[in-house]
């Protein structure tokens, strides 16, 4: 997990524009999207990274945060994915993920 700054693409060509997904803010709802493999180099499990999420997205502060999974096996043509926590503010919860260059989904979460 890492903070990260590279987003203000994703940013302009998915969320300006309107291009997400609204979903219900749920720990089953995170369950379901992120795809985490279960390699032993990966430094975080998936419950530990939706555990973080959760606790992010709880305090409404405004942040930027890259969560990265993948596969690291020589030969593996898997490139990992990765997945981005945007919290504007507390209206505005994004979940971007990039499971591969050309195959990004955003969410935008529905807190209540």
């Amino acid at each position: 997990m890492a903070y990260y700054d590279g987003i203000s693409d994703i940013i302009k060509n998915y969320i300006d524009i309107g291009s997400y997904e609204n979903l219900k803010y749920s720990r089953t709802n995170l369950n379901k999207i992120i795809k985490w493999t279960s390699s032993k180099y990966n430094e975080f499990t998936k419950d530990e990274v939706i555990q973080d999420l959760v606790a992010r997205i709880n305090l409404y502060a405004s942040v930027i945060w890259r969560y990265r999974c993948g596969s690291y096996a020589e030969g593996n043509h898997n490139r990992g994915k990765s997945y981005v926590l945007y919290i504007k503010d507390y209206d505005n919860i994004f979940i971007i993920c990039i499971y591969e260059p050309k195959n990004i989904k955003v969410y935008k979460l529905e807190v209540d």
